[in-house]
């Protein structure tokens, strides 16, 4: 796993190296100059925000599976029961893999391969065949053991709680925050490699342009492990404590348990790697299922005291 984020580190930052090289090559003054060199690497933060946000758009748009009838009621009393309005909360199924569900601008997924819920509802059953005859035999076996056990644990109680979790993402308009931020830092990181090769470039001639590919990899390596720190690690506490105010006592408790056994499951995946010794709140964003489950059991305590 840290092998592959290496490599695909390694080879955006080879991708997107190459424009700046180019004008380097052919108007340099426009990389020496601070205020060009601002504008330029600004103009690439827009630019890849933007395709961020494209990119989110073309994912909503190519979901087709809606559920209907009973489980589409269900839902939207839940949407209710959260004080919001149905009618601005678009509805999918999709195939999440590990992640119960999921909320892309204003869009919420649930994915209906892993709960009973969803089983009446043809809509699901259509997606359902669509999983088990094309991506199911794609899986790997650590993949389909960790579905299983997902499958097996995720209570309807607890997916509830998790669809007003990503209700509490859409509120929070998480989706439009993380994509500014994401270009925002783009810019940053271009900046800072780009810095770094200028003033390499006396010194170190056409090698600069490695040391400013190195020094911008890994600023954007930092700045995405701060993020999740500092940015999503918080969205997801907003969304569990925004989840934890329209639920249950059950609901609430119910998530605790499933985090819990959640982190059991994800330790698992990680076993034998390196980013085992990495804080989940830096790695993902996410916190580990067991701070999860006590700030939550903590929660159900105080809102529903027996």
């Amino acid at each position: 796993m840290l092998s592959q984020l290496l490599y695909n580190q390694l080879l955006g930052t080879i991708r997107l190296s190459v424009p700046v090289i180019v004008i380097a090559l052919f108007n340099p003054i426009l990389l020496i100059d601070w205020r060009s060199r601002l504008l330029i690497c600004l103009a690439y933060g827009v630019i890849f925000g933007y395709q961020q946000y494209q990119a989110s758009k073309n994912q909503r748009n190519s979901l087709t599976y809606k559920p209907t009838g009973a489980s589409r009621a269900m839902l939207e009393d839940m949407v209710r029961s959260c004080s919001l309005d149905p009618k601005q909360v678009e509805l999918r199924y999709a195939f999440t893999k590990d992640t119960v569900a999921m909320n892309i601008l204003d869009l919420v997924i649930v994915d209906p391969s892993l709960s009973t819920m969803f089983d009446e509802d043809p809509e699901a059953i259509k997606l359902n065949t669509v999983i088990d005859t094309h991506i199911r035999p794609g899986l790997s076996t650590q993949d389909k053991e960790c579905i299983a056990s997902i499958k097996t644990t995720l209570t309807p109680l607890a997916q509830r709680f998790i669809f007003k979790h990503e209700l509490g993402h859409q509120v929070s308009r998480y989706g439009i925050k993380k994509i500014i931020l994401i270009g925002l830092f783009f810019s940053l990181s271009v900046l800072t490699g780009v810095t770094a090769a200028v003033y390499g470039a006396p010194l170190l001639g056409q090698g600069a342009a490695l040391l400013g590919m190195i020094i911008g990899g890994i600023a954007d390596l930092v700045l995405s492990f701060g993020s999740n720190y500092f940015f999503k690690y918080p969205e997801e506490q907003y969304a569990d404590l925004f989840a934890a105010r329209y639920s249950s006592r059950e609901e609430i408790l119910a998530a605790a348990d499933f985090f819990e056994s959640f982190d059991a499951i994800a330790l698992t995946r990680r076993s034998g790697s390196v980013l085992n010794y990495l804080p989940q709140e830096l790695l993902s964003g996410h916190p580990t299922g067991t701070k999860r489950a006590a700030y939550l059991r903590s929660i159900a305590s105080r809102q529903h005291p027996n």
